[in-house]
């Protein structure tokens, strides 16, 4: 299991800073599905709060990572949040 594309897009909106509605509007849904998918991936990425989802996001692009399974990023969850 990964990240849909959505989610995806979701999350790289989310941790540029953008609002729900802001992604809402952008990506033409509505703000529900938006808080849906964010908690989504805020489950399957094991981030507790947005900061932490934000962290991960950049830490994974620091190190080259676009797209992980769920069984990848178990194996890179140590590095990712060995600074917690």
């Amino acid at each position: 299991m990964s990240l849909s594309p959505r989610e995806r897009e979701v999350m790289a909106l989310v941790v540029s800073g953008r609002l729900n509605k802001q992604v809402a509007g952008e990506l033409g849904i509505s703000e529900i599905t938006v808080k849906s998918h964010r908690g989504s991936m805020m489950r399957k990425m094991k981030a507790d709060t947005l900061a932490d989802l934000v962290n991960i996001s950049t830490r994974l692009r620091s190190c080259g990572v676009s797209d992980l399974t769920l069984g990848e990023l178990r194996v890179i969850e140590p590095f990712y949040r060995r600074s917690r």
